[in-house]
């Protein structure tokens, strides 16, 4: 039988029959900082273990310099999914100067609202009803994708500036989203 990392399963984290196995235990455990993360959801069920919140995208960059032997600091570019960002917004398209154990943000893409939240990963045609009112406002060309759309697509244009489950992001994956779907691709994820 084969086996996941699921949550519930005995591969993931340092679960007690693994602690026994291996003869562990972990005095520290990392977590992303993203609350919603079933590897975050366990970090913190843990008891006697100092806990460490990592920030998703300064993991990226640290282990670029922990790879090349370097402490840092250095720029690191990190163009990626979602991460949980120190502002509360959802971080993807950031440049930061790093080192292994602090970092500063010191720019990123333009944030844009996420309307529908996590929906946007399973219906990333509404990432483009965003970018596309940001690049051309209500004088959207008549593309495909609307029509596709056209009942949902005008509340959806409320939704976004409306802050209402649309959490700002800088996402490079957004932004890939979107050109699969204006070009096509896919509008929709199962």
């Amino acid at each position: 039988m084969k086996r996941g990392y699921r949550a519930s399963s005995p591969l993931y984290g340092a679960r007690p029959h693994r602690r026994r196995l291996f003869d562990i235990q972990p005095e520290i455990v990392a977590y992303d900082l993203h609350p919603k993360y079933l590897s975050t959801k366990w970090a913190l069920e843990q008891e006697g273990v100092h806990l460490m919140g990592i920030q998703h995208h300064h993991a990226h960059v640290a282990s670029c310099l922990v790879d090349n032997g370097e402490e840092g600091p250095a720029i690191g570019v990190a163009f990626d999914d979602l991460g949980y960002g120190t502002d509360g917004t959802m971080w993807g398209g950031e440049f930061l100067v790093a080192g292994l154990t602090c970092f500063e943000r010191v720019g990123h893409l333009c944030r844009l609202a996420m309307p529908g939240g996590a929906t946007v990963v399973r219906e990333p045609w509404r990432m483009a009803v965003v970018y596309l009112e940001a690049v051309f406002g209500r004088d959207v060309p008549p593309l495909a994708i609307i029509h596709l759309h056209q009942e949902r697509w005008g509340a959806v244009l409320q939704m976004a500036p409306s802050g209402l489950h649309s959490p700002l992001t800088s996402s490079v994956g957004r932004l890939f989203d979107v050109v699969t779907a204006l070009l096509g691709v896919r509008d929709q994820v199962s």
